[in-house]
């Protein structure tokens, strides 16, 4: 079953999420040249973790993988999912 919040986070083009991360202090680590996905990495006090954004939204697995890197952040930040995906949602917004 998916999060109450994960209809919300699929609508949220990659663009805004590859702002957020290099807002928020993630590095991009993308030395590859992959058609499928951008790579970002923050060290944090439990060690380096790594997120990967889709690069297109109609991917069939777009929603599952951006639910993915959102559960992530909420672990890294200690913040809610919906706090994140409301400023994920913020048009031009620096964090």
């Amino acid at each position: 079953m998916k999060p109450d919040w994960a209809n919300d986070a699929a609508r949220l083009p990659p663009s805004a999420l590859r702002r957020y991360l290099v807002a928020t202090g993630w590095v991009d680590d993308d030395v590859s040249d992959s058609a499928t996905y951008w790579s970002y990495s923050r060290d944090t006090p439990q060690g380096q973790v790594s997120v990967e954004v889709p690069k297109r939204q109609d991917f069939v697995d777009y929603d599952r993988r951006v639910a993915e890197l959102i559960e992530i952040l909420t672990l890294v930040e200690q913040r809610s999912a919906r706090t994140i995906i409301f400023e994920l949602g913020q048009p031009g917004s620096d964090v």
